[in-house]
């Protein structure tokens, strides 16, 4: 009788053992099929990252073009190079761009915009006058929506589209 509860002891220490190997590499084989959906998913945002570069460089070449047309043929205006982002959440490429187009030595207009590249729709749009404030030189000019330019989307504040714009390229 001892001899059988022994041999049991020893068959349950051996089924377990396999239980226990087993789960161990089941679970190193789920951390290595995990590991490599991250990978994949890695180089596909990197891919995606790299073709809305690409494609937002030669969009801004040519939002550029149109926007330094008519109305600013006789302006100096100056841009700030674009930023890209493709948004996962949007599933699409946008493109951040800001100029400044200087009207005389009174008024600036301030212009920042984050677009929508592949539909060419603005998702964010802030156009202001800047005037010197009365307080008297050296103080910030004033800040007012702009009399000149309509936004196709709501004209935000420099802040308001600062704060939304950051949020918005990171997603």
């Amino acid at each position: 009788m001892k001899n059988n509860s022994a041999f049991r002891a020893a068959v349950l220490l051996l089924v377990a053992s396999a239980i226990g190997v087993g789960a161990l590499l089941y679970n190193k084989h789920l951390n290595l099929v995990a590991a490599r959906e991250h990978r994949a998913y890695e180089a596909w945002l990197y891919e995606r990252q790299e073709k809305c570069a690409a494609e937002g460089l030669l969009w801004a070449e040519e939002y550029r073009r149109e926007e330094q047309s008519a109305a600013y043929e006789f302006r100096l205006a100056e841009w700030d190079p674009p930023q890209f982002h493709y948004s996962i959440a949007r599933e699409t490429c946008l493109a951040r761009t800001r100029s400044v187009d200087f009207r005389d030595d009174l008024v600036t207009y301030e212009h920042m915009r984050v677009t929508d590249i592949l539909s060419n729709r603005p998702v964010l749009e802030s156009i202001v006058r800047l005037v010197p404030d009365p307080a008297g030189p050296g103080a910030p000019p004033k800040e007012e929506p702009s009399d000149v330019v309509r936004t196709v989307t709501e004209n935000l504040s420099r802040a308001e589209f600062t704060k939304q714009a950051n949020a918005l390229m990171k997603r």
